[in-house]
């Protein structure tokens, strides 16, 4: 998990970015986090990840969409994750659900959408999961970020 020390001065001097993405992981409920190890696996708020940008045109052959991988501690470490998670899926929806079937526990998870990263052949047209928008911080100064000292270890416990 991460922030970055000049985000008091706001969107003057970094703008967090909607982005069309595949959310790529193993956890796409909060319920399926159950302990720190399940924790290190999600994509949440704060998380480092790895953008990788769309290839081609959509709706022609070979396009396939932009996805994010979270950031392992390696690619952290190597300072090669790409950005860190501004909003979650609740966040992020903004969609109506009658009050009797909405849980308003805030729930910091950007759910997985697939296992593995979306992929096309240059002749056919791409018919993978759809993409959903995700906000995301770009990092642009590895100096600005400030790492928590032990990531991924927030409460698991939602009750």
């Amino acid at each position: 998990m991460a922030s970055f020390r000049t985000m008091h001065i706001g969107s003057a001097t970094i703008a967090a970015v909607p982005l069309d993405v595949v959310a790529v992981g193993a956890i796409n409920d909060w319920s399926q986090i159950t302990n720190v190890t399940t924790r290190k696996t999600a994509i949440a708020k704060q998380d480092f990840v790895v953008y990788t940008p769309a290839v081609g045109i959509e709706g022609q052959n070979g396009y396939v969409p932009a996805y994010i991988t979270k950031a392992t501690a390696a690619q952290v470490a190597a300072k090669t994750a790409t950005h860190i998670v501004a909003q979650a899926d609740v966040t992020m929806s903004g969609r109506h659900v009658a009050t009797d079937l909405r849980d308003y526990r805030y729930i910091p998870l950007v759910a997985a959408q697939s296992s593995s990263a979306p992929t096309n052949t240059s002749t056919t047209l791409y018919t993978g999961v759809a993409p959903k928008k995700v906000n995301l911080w770009p990092i642009f100064n590895w100096n600005d970020v400030v790492a928590d000292a032990v990531p991924d270890t927030e409460a698991v416990d939602r009750n």
